[in-house]
């Protein structure tokens, strides 16, 4: 048996904890690889997507310097948010918190210049307006009161600012404004509310 079928086939005996950090290894072949097994595994619903884990991972792809591995990354989350319940929508907070909070991929997203807006813009693209939107604004403003760390509330407000809005996401936003009215005082917080 190959070391590509047992993977395929038996996923927890080589990776017991679910985490996709061979998506990080320095050689390009083991991440393509590795990013094509799990886009096989998750599109094809033999194993579960999160946000924190293998999700936010193939998330970190998308600013991958190998061009090949970036554009399969882009082409994971274009057939993922084609599957039935909207798992982009579901599982972006969770997504956003690992590459905002968790010091490993938060030290990859912030090696990029602007990586966290490219990876953020890119996943929110797949919303739609309405009640994606509004749910999202909630799940995002409760988890400004979960970190101290500006850059965190940086993350958060840019995420939030890049919803597809409609009038009833604005307003949960603005009944939302305790969450985050204490984080404002950071200037390039304050400017991505401003820009909306």
């Amino acid at each position: 048996m190959g070391k590509d079928n047992l993977v395929v086939t038996q996923l927890s005996l080589v990776n017991p904890a679910g985490k996709a950090f061979v998506l990080r290894d320095a050689d390009v072949r083991v991440r393509k690889n590795m990013l094509m097994v799990l886009t096989h595994l998750i599109l094809s619903s033999r194993i579960k997507a999160n946000g924190q884990g293998r999700v936010a991972e193939i998330a970190l792809r998308l600013l991958d310097d190998d061009a090949r591995i970036a554009s399969h990354a882009k082409l994971f989350f274009s057939e993922f948010a084609k599957k039935a319940n909207a798992p982009i929508y579901n599982l972006l907070p969770d997504i956003v918190s690992s590459l905002s909070c968790d010091p490993s991929m938060s030290a990859i997203v912030r090696a990029v210049p602007d990586g966290f807006r490219e990876v953020v813009g890119f996943l929110t693209s797949f919303l739609s307006k309405g009640k994606h939107a509004e749910s999202m604004v909630d799940k995002l403003c409760d988890r400004f009161g979960l970190s101290d760390d500006v850059r965190v509330h940086r993350d958060l407000a840019f995420t939030l600012t890049s919803l597809p809005h409609d009038t009833k996401s604005v307003r949960k936003l603005i009944e939302g404004w305790k969450a985050y009215s204490s984080k404002l005082h950071d200037d390039e917080t304050l400017s991505c509310f401003t820009a909306m």
